[in-house]
């Protein structure tokens, strides 16, 4: 295949993301470098970097550019949860991405820990949805499946022998404090564990935050990732209040 048949391809691919995601139904008026550039630059940012994942775990994910990237997903694919193109319109989600046999799915992050889904861009209900609440200032989740009675975490406590608040907390004062890999169960109606949830922060040089699991077959793709982007907006409201952040804060649309 030439150069330019693959840059042509580039930006007509580019060209029907976009007018999909955004409404658009007729051409844009850019040149067709700068359509090359958009083209390239939205490839690399739809793919991401997929990490390798331990064994035994159902669901990985990690925070990249900004997204998550979805590492694995029992009975899924690996994704990319970025911005619905290339304008933030009033009322479109915070993230989309494809599932397998279901096209594109919309996640609005109504407040830390509050995420919500919904197909995208067609018109719809809310599917599934993530709800927060906190017990002395550590966050629990309910996760809302399609279908079945809602699943609980407990509070997400540290793991090993770390420095820093047992459990992960809004009353961090230091960066540092954050720090470290925090689990959580997850409790089906009857209080019994089905599974379990894992966020480190700032543990690897592969990721700043970094979530694996392990989920039962009520938890869907697109409950595991609203699942996940809820976790990420907890973990981003603590390193917005706490000092000594080093690391730049993630682009969120």
């Amino acid at each position: 295949m030439s150069v330019a048949t693959r840059s042509e391809e580039l930006e007509a691919a580019a060209y029907r993301r976009s007018a999909r995601l955004t409404g658009l139904q007729g051409p844009i008026p850019l040149s067709p470098a700068l359509w090359l550039l958009l083209a390239v630059v939205w490839g690399c940012a739809a793919h991401g970097h997929v990490l390798p994942v331990e064994p035994g775990v159902t669901f990985a994910a990690h925070e990249e550019h900004d997204g998550l990237v979805i590492d694995k997903m029992e009975g899924g694919e690996p994704a990319f949860l970025g911005p619905p193109g290339w304008f933030h319109r009033p009322g479109s989600p915070r993230y989309v991405f494809h599932v397998r046999d279901s096209g594109d799915v919309g996640l609005w992050v109504l407040s830390p820990g509050a995420v919500v889904t919904r197909p995208w861009p067609a018109e719809g209900n809310i599917s599934e949805h993530v709800e927060p609440k906190w017990e002395n200032h550590s966050i629990r989740l309910t996760l809302h499946p399609a279908a079945g009675p809602p699943l609980e975490t407990d509070v997400f406590a540290r793991v090993a022998s770390q420095d820093g608040a047992s459990t992960l907390s809004r009353l961090d004062v230091l960066s540092i404090d954050l720090r470290g890999t925090y689990q959580a169960a997850l409790r089906g109606a009857d209080g019994v564990a089905v599974g379990w949830l894992r966020v480190s922060v700032g543990t690897s040089d592969r990721g700043h935050v970094i979530y694996t699991a392990v989920l039962p077959r009520a938890v869907d793709e697109s409950l595991a990732a609203a699942t996940a982007a809820a976790l990420s907006t907890e973990v981003d409201w603590i390193e917005q209040h706490v000092r000594g952040v080093s690391r730049k804060q993630m682009q969120r649309p």
